[in-house]
């Protein structure tokens, strides 16, 4: 009889930790997928404004025939959709939560994002020297610095202790606020 309580003890230990680790590992796949969508994001906007800038400098320095004007079009209207975009914020929301730093930091870097396309898109041949500086200041003091620190930062989250440390906690804390209840003869009511 003993060997029967330890074995079925054994399997219940197992097949809790079992499932525990199958929910931590789909979480970290999840915040995988996360930050390789937020890396992918806003590479996309990165290399649109890249290429505004370019055709400006091209047309202000009398070599526009080089770039087409349809092309700057296309790049416009596609930083246009991804600064005004909150798909990347929800995912983020998500998967990190919404009081988390890591959505705090993504909603910064695409507010300055939006700031330097204003940039751009303002641009004519008199106020050119000026918003290009600007622009190039906000990415070698702002922008890249706060892209790479939100890499990073969603990358140091997918670690599998980390995560299972986190949960773990909750389930504590559920655990807790459950005999509270019981204590406090609140449950199912």
């Amino acid at each position: 009889m003993d060997n029967l309580i330890s074995g079925l003890l054994g399997a219940l230990i197992a097949t809790v930790l079992a499932i525990l680790y199958q929910h931590v590992r789909v979480i970290c796949d999840r915040k995988y997928e996360t930050a390789a969508s937020v890396v992918e994001f806003f590479d996309e906007i990165y290399f649109h404004l890249r290429q505004v800038n370019i055709y400006y400098k091209l047309k202000y320095a009398g070599k526009e025939a080089n770039y087409p004007r349809e092309n700057i079009t296309v790049h416009k209207n596609k930083i246009d959709d991804l600064v005004n975009s909150s798909k990347v914020q929800a995912l983020v929301a998500l998967n990190y939560g919404l009081e988390s730093e890591e959505l705090d930091m993504a909603n910064a870097l695409r507010n300055k994002l939006f700031d330097a396309s204003l940039l751009l898109f303002s641009a004519n041949k008199d106020a050119w020297k000026e918003n290009d500086k600007k622009f190039n200041e906000a990415f070698s003091s702002e922008i890249d610095p706060m892209r790479n620190a939100l890499e990073v930062r969603l990358m140091k989250g997918i670690t599998f202790y980390k995560t299972l440390k986190s949960e773990l906690y909750k389930i504590v804390l559920k655990v807790k606020n459950i005999f509270a209840a019981l204590n406090r003869g609140s449950l199912g009511e």
